[in-house]
């Protein structure tokens, strides 16, 4: 008998003895919703295995899947397989997930790439699947509302599954390290499954997962930025959970980032990358000590897309001059950017913990504590070491004095950023004391120094391009 023929009859006897068994078991043994629904999940996603043996040809495998999109919708409906249908939900998870049997089978073997179809269909059965019944079980740590009702024990779970099957697909048919495979699958499939709602992660886990598989046959290059991208989807999400930058800055920051690494190569990532954490991280210390001087700031809080602008775009501009000319210098420039912003951070919130007042940076006086043009012997030397911090990342690529140079020059820029801020930036009455604040309870203040139009954004992002601009003439 043709191959194909046994195929379907094996499919739908299979995914029909599935429904059948756990139907019955729900009745008999008192199953709960959830449960009985996961293991129908679990079970069928194995049909895969069964569609690579027995199919030779697109159509024959398309045949089944495009059965159940169908029939799927229908019991969505009309609840026609009560065992799989969630009497509470409202999504069309059933139906998404036939979709992505359907999309990643045609696609495995119109590539012949089984693989990619095994991959993404499996990470989707075993992680989604057994992430629910451990995590409602067993979940005790919960994520924040905005994820629904899920827990950190069901993200492991869904993490070590893709991890597992990616890794032994990566082993026996790519030639890329299989570990690596692993944890790059891992994570995106787990942050695409806390972050999909209404089922649809039962159509982002799967085909992104099949991409990534796919993606990783096409060479070195393509691996370099599957990494970054990685690297940087995971650092965005951390930063967005955490509440250090909101959605739409996270979007800026991965355009940002993606365009750093592609113009200016793994180096000036690198900076952005540690700054971004560095500096998210030291803003934390003290916190409490720092609230009356950081209520003179502008802004408070949550990165936007500005901030996260007026710290990169200069580096971006001296990336794409290094893209463009391949002139070293640029590149360290673009570096040396970073040095500067993480500087005059370091600088800005350790030196706000500072005992003494700090002194206006021109006049020598005493300022308020969190006033931009001020700076403290605390602050200065917290400055320095952030620069040094940036500048070690050329450890291994240059020698001793460019790493040095790439230091002092950073430093410089927090100098620059405080003479800018004492002159520059404006500054507003609010009674007897003087603000960044540009109104008080919905109330206009009366600008005393300074521009309207140059706030903290403005100055960091004028003293760190004029930091990148020093730093050619320097290297060059």
């Amino acid at each position: 008998m043709n191959t194909n023929i046994i195929g379907i009859v094996l499919s739908f006897s299979f995914i029909f003895i599935v429904l059948a068994l756990v139907t019955v078991s729900q009745k008999k043994a008192n199953l709960s919703e959830e449960f009985s629904r996961k293991a129908i999940h679990i079970a069928v996603g194995n049909w895969i295995l069964i569609a690579v043996y027995f199919f030779d040809s697109i159509l024959w495998a398309a045949f089944v899947p495009l059965c159940f999109i169908i029939l799927n919708y229908i019991s969505y409906r009309k609840q026609l397989f009560k065992a799989m249908e969630r009497s509470a939900d409202d999504s069309l998870g059933t139906v998404w997930y036939a979709v992505s049997l359907f999309v990643l089978t045609v696609v495995a073997f119109y590539l012949n790439m089984p693989f990619i179809a095994i991959g993404g269909i499996l990470s989707m059965a075993y992680g989604d699947g057994f992430a629910a019944v451990i995590g409602s079980k067993w979940g005790n740590v919960t994520y924040p509302e905005k994820f629904g009702k899920k827990s950190l024990e069901g993200a492991v779970t869904v993490f070590i599954f893709i991890f597992l099957i990616t890794s032994i697909l990566a082993y026996l048919y790519l030639p890329v390290n299989s570990l690596l495979v692993g944890l790059v699958c891992g994570s995106i499939g787990t942050i695409l499954e806390l972050l999909t709602p209404n089922g649809f992660d039962n159509l982002s886990v799967p085909l992104s997962i099949g991409a990534l598989l796919y993606l990783f046959t096409i060479g070195s290059t393509m691996t370099g930025l599957i990494l970054n991208t990685t690297l940087t989807i995971c650092i965005l999400f951390l930063a967005w959970v955490v509440g250090a930058l909101t959605a739409k800055s996270c979007v800026t920051s991965f355009i940002l980032g993606m365009s750093l690494y592609l113009l200016g190569g793994w180096l000036v990532y690198a900076g952005l990358i540690v700054f971004a954490i560095l500096g998210s991280g030291i803003s934390k210390i003290g916190r409490q000590k720092k609230i009356d001087a950081a209520a003179l700031h502008e802004r408070e809080g949550t990165r936007g897309s500005v901030q996260v602008l007026a710290n990169g775009l200069p580096a971006l501009f001296f990336a794409i001059i290094y893209f463009v000319t391949q002139v070293e210098a640029f590149q360290l420039a673009a570096l040396t950017t970073f040095a500067a912003a993480n500087a005059d951070t370091f600088s800005s919130e350790i030196g706000m913990l500072s005992q003494k007042n700090p002194i206006s940076i021109l006049t020598f006086k005493r300022l308020a504590k969190g006033l931009s043009g001020g700076v403290s012997f605390l602050g200065l030397i917290s400055g320095l070491i952030g620069a040094l911090l940036i500048g070690s990342l050329a450890l291994g690529s240059y020698p001793i004095r460019i790493i040095l140079l790439i230091s002092l020059i950073g430093f410089c820029g927090t100098l620059i950023d405080s003479i800018l801020g004492s002159t520059l930036q404006a500054k507003y009455q609010i009674g007897k004391k003087i603000t960044e604040q540009i109104t008080e309870n919905g109330q206009k203040l009366k600008r005393i120094s300074g521009y309207s139009v140059i706030n903290n954004d403005v100055v960091n992002f004028i003293s760190v391009l004029l930091t990148g601009i020093l730093a050619c003439f320097v290297f060059n």
